[in-house]
């Protein structure tokens, strides 16, 4: 989790440097640990890039109640 904490960081130094990884934060999206789940979705939305629109929108379901609000915190940012 301190990982992404320092991802977050240097987006907010430098917005965009991170565009790159969009694909590979979306990829743990599907992962088992709902805590991660949830705490990139917040990162997701944090970085604003469309491309994880729908990926996010796919777990609005998601059977864990703090990976689910994650994710509609992030979609709101998102605009979506």
């Amino acid at each position: 989790m301190a990982v992404l904490l320092a991802l977050q960081l240097a987006h907010e130094r430098s917005p965009g440097c991170l565009a790159g990884l969009i694909p590979a934060l979306v990829a743990l999206l599907g992962g088992a640990d709902a805590r991660l789940r949830g705490d990139v979705a917040d990162l997701l939305g944090v970085l604003g890039d469309a491309r994880a629109r729908a990926p996010l929108a796919a777990l609005r379901g998601d059977p864990d109640a703090d990976v689910a609000e994650a994710v509609a915190e992030a979609l709101a940012r998102l605009g979506a």
